[in-house]
């Protein structure tokens, strides 16, 4: 028994990185009023606590779908937390392993990074919301994940949260009154769009 093709790719470990950038620009975006910045800020660099609880969050609610699909089918997956994902990653070169704020900020291939910006025509900067992390990374991404923990009933509050900026900052809607029934689904990777409403109906 495999997983078929969309739930083999929603469960691969390089698509684990998805739903945490869309949780990093929550985090640094979510309260921001329109003022223009003078220069870009840092993307990973610049994570703070709050958007860290919320990348955590996250990352416990995959786990948590994780072990319910496996419940349901008698499978393992292979899904570190985003923690063990990034030490198995990045491993000796992060040089503060304290938490997870720090992995970030101490992990020298994040360093310089900024944040998807607009030039203004005063020479400043605005989120530019239109960027792949929330046209393309969030439908195949935290959509996807948040679709198939739909299927096995974990509650994805942090999810939701995220997601819900992030369809709103950048025009588009998957997640709608706690369903994934959104207008844009169907330009998604979202199972159920392909009219999936059981996780046995992922494998073949």
């Amino acid at each position: 028994m495999k997983l078929s093709p969309l739930g083999a790719k929603a469960y691969h470990r390089k698509d684990l990185s998805f739903p945490f950038l869309q949780g990093i620009l929550y985090g640094r975006w979510k309260n921001w009023e329109g003022t223009p910045l003078a220069e870009k800020p840092l993307f990973y660099v610049g994570l703070d606590d709050f958007a860290a609880s919320k990348l955590q969050g996250m990352s416990d609610e995959i786990q948590q779908a994780k072990i319910a699909v496996e419940k349901e089918l008698g499978l393992t997956l292979s899904v570190p937390q985003l923690s063990g994902f990034l030490l198995q990653s990045y491993g000796r070169e992060i040089g503060d392993k304290s938490s997870l704020k720090r992995i970030f900020q101490t992990n020298p291939g994040y360093q310089g990074l900024t944040h998807p910006m607009r030039l203004t025509g005063e020479g400043k900067y605005v989120p530019d919301f239109c960027s792949r992390y929330l046209t393309e990374d969030l439908p195949h991404g935290l959509a996807v994940l948040r679709g198939i923990a739909a299927l096995v009933n974990v509650p994805t509050p942090c999810m939701d949260e995220v997601l819900s900026w992030g369809q709103n900052a950048s025009g588009q809607e998957y997640l709608c009154h706690g369903e994934m029934t959104g207008k844009d689904v169907s330009h998604s990777g979202v199972p159920q769009r392909f009219g999936y409403h059981h996780v046995s109906e992922l494998i073949f």
